[in-house]
């Protein structure tokens, strides 16, 4: 079973994030990094082939600081991401229960990710997190 660290990895790597030298360099116009510009490490790269278009610094994130897993603004990016691929998400609730669902338009083609908790005090994102995870895993099996 991935740790929650190769999880993080994974879903960094689904959406494009170039991995360099160990580190992740997350474009600069991320809405969620906001929050993280006092303690992300910045680089200059003017290197077109990282990221076209950007001559500009960019966030470099250890693997181990990737907040999939527990940041509401970073589950968004990557269901942002998800939903342009054409796909659909849904997050369904009850005070006892989530679940995390991403499908295809194609309602014939079944769920492609879905992550389903119960319980008392269920922690939503961990929800998310594992399925964002499923459907990276999903891409990988597609390609």
């Amino acid at each position: 079973m991935p740790t929650i660290q190769e999880k993080n990895i994974v879903i960094a790597e689904m959406l494009g994030w170039k991995d360099m030298d160990g580190d992740f360099v997350l474009p600069k116009n991320l809405e969620s990094n906001y929050d993280y510009r006092e303690w992300c490490g910045t680089k200059e790269y003017e290197n077109p082939d990282i990221f076209p278009g950007f001559m500009e610094s960019h966030y470099i994130l250890s693997p181990n600081n990737l907040m999939f897993r527990n940041d509401a603004n970073w589950q968004y990016e990557a269901i942002d991401w998800i939903e342009k691929q054409g796909y659909v998400t849904n997050r369904l609730g009850k005070p006892d229960s989530c679940t995390c669902i991403i499908r295809s338009l194609d309602l014939d083609s079944g769920l492609i990710a879905a992550s389903t908790r119960t319980g008392r005090d269920i922690d939503r994102k961990k929800v998310v997190f594992e399925a964002l995870w499923q459907f990276s895993q999903y891409l990988k099996e597609k390609k």
